[in-house]
């Protein structure tokens, strides 16, 4: 399961839980603002309750705009042969 630290994107419902920016630690990685990670399923519930808001789970909300924003893939071309 892929767990994105979105607490980089200043919300009031953050501010008031003191959880803007925040580093959230969960099971043994420790998610950094704007960050990705895959952790154990088995987390699911303890993310919803404790860090709603901070943590999206699987997916990024719509219309996020922080760190966390996956960036564009480049296609690399292959080099070209020498003569």
């Amino acid at each position: 399961m892929k767990a994105y630290n979105i607490s980089d994107v200043e919300t009031p419902a953050l501010q008031q839980r003191g959880l803007v920016n925040a580093h959230i630690r969960v099971g043994d990685r420790v998610l950094a603002p704007g960050t990705m990670h895959e952790i154990h399923p088995r987390y699911r519930a303890m993310i919803v309750q404790r860090f709603q808001g901070a943590i999206a789970l699987d997916a990024l909300p719509p219309g996020y705009r922080g760190r966390a924003c996956p960036q564009p893939t480049i296609k690399s071309e292959p080099p070209e042969e020498s003569e």
